[in-house]
């Protein structure tokens, strides 16, 4: 401030007859700075320089707000680069585009400029899996990007999943963000390449199915399995038969539904052993990754109340550790049952 307004530079600005010296600055006032801006004028009233006129604005209001935007552009444009590779801002009004590479720092300077409608008919006809053209230009025809826009009252998103031409495939996202303001409504399309989250989403339901279908043929064998959570003495059931689940009703409590089915299902001379074994203390301190499972075969108790048990089924009850804490303490359980009546008759 000193060196540019000094009463030698002053005079030196006049002698070489500059109009006008400007400088923001920082100006204390009590305990905090606020913008300033100084402005020096020449007084052309005469002809010589004998006076000049300083000016005093109060900027500090609007160059706050002005460093605001530039940080908060600043944080989105580090938000987008981090999600997204490539923007496209469409105008709406004479169909023309400006597409940016995100990571190319280039192309931020120098957008690719050009009609939007041609970029797409070549990208639906040259680019795009021939299953997807239909949903590609469904959601980003310029035909429906100005329909969309006409009906956002604030902002709206829009987001499309297609595939690319080639082998190995490739899926990109494009999310479509419509935001209005008074009476313009700005288009901004940020595309992502989802291929590997696709992939993990392809394994994941992969192994859902073959869940699926190992529990499918584990019916035949087991006829009745359910899955238990320990911490809070839960239980879903993946199969079972229609007159356990009459009796269970709507339990979820593992606890419960151990007590009901015993007093239903198991003969009364066995319910002691069934009940010592089948419990969740038991599966708590009895299982291990190195010993998986806690077994206990009883008989089925009989519809005829006459039935002493001797021509009653016998089956096996089977608790299998499924997952265990990180200090082996068991967290789920599967619970199956089996009939073993005929293997057993073998055996006797």
């Amino acid at each position: 401030f000193e060196q540019k307004f000094s009463l030698e530079s002053l005079r030196k600005s006049c002698e070489a007859e500059d109009e006008r010296l400007e400088l923001l600055c920082q100006w204390k006032s009590g305990k905090a700075y606020r913008y300033i801006s100084v402005t020096a004028h020449r007084n052309h009233r005469t002809d010589e320089c004998g006076h000049i006129i300083l000016a005093f604005q109060d900027m500090d209001e609007r160059i706050r707000r002005e460093l605001f935007h530039s940080q908060r552009d600043m944080q989105m444009a580090a938000i987008l680069k981090s999600r997204y590779s490539k923007m496209n801002t469409v105008h709406l009004d004479s169909g023309q585009c400006e597409l940016f590479c995100l990571h190319d720092e280039n192309e931020l300077a120098n957008p690719l400029i050009g009609d939007y409608d041609y970029y797409m008919h070549q990208a639906l006809y040259n680019h795009i899996y021939p299953d997807d053209v239909i949903k590609y230009s469904n959601a980003l025809s310029l035909e429906h990007l100005r329909k969309k826009a006409a009906e956002t009252e604030s902002c709206s998103e829009e987001i499309c999943q297609y595939r690319m031409k080639g082998e190995p495939v490739h899926w990109i996202e494009q999310h479509i963000i419509y935001n209005r303001r008074d009476d313009k409504v700005s288009v901004n399309i940020l595309g992502q390449d989802i291929t590997a989250k696709k992939q993990q989403e392809e394994a994941q339901l992969q192994a859902l199915q073959d869940r699926s279908y190992i529990i499918g043929s584990l019916s035949s064998l087991f006829f009745s399995t359910y899955y238990i959570d320990l911490a809070n003495d839960t239980f879903r059931a993946v199969s079972q038969l229609g007159k356990v689940e009459d009796v269970l009703g709507s339990a979820v409590n593992c606890t419960t539904a151990l007590r009901v089915y015993a007093e239903n299902f198991v003969h009364p001379d066995d319910r002691a052993e069934y009940f010592e074994v089948m419990n969740i203390a038991n599966w708590r301190r009895s299982l291990r990754w190195w010993n998986p499972y806690v077994a206990v075969t009883y008989r089925k108790l009989s519809d005829d109340p006459q039935d002493d048990g001797r021509s009653g089924r016998w089956i096996r009850a089977t608790a299998v550790l499924a997952q265990a804490g990180e200090d082996d303490i068991p967290k789920t359980v599967v619970y199956v049952a089996q009939d073993v009546t005929e293997s057993r008759e073998k055996q006797m």
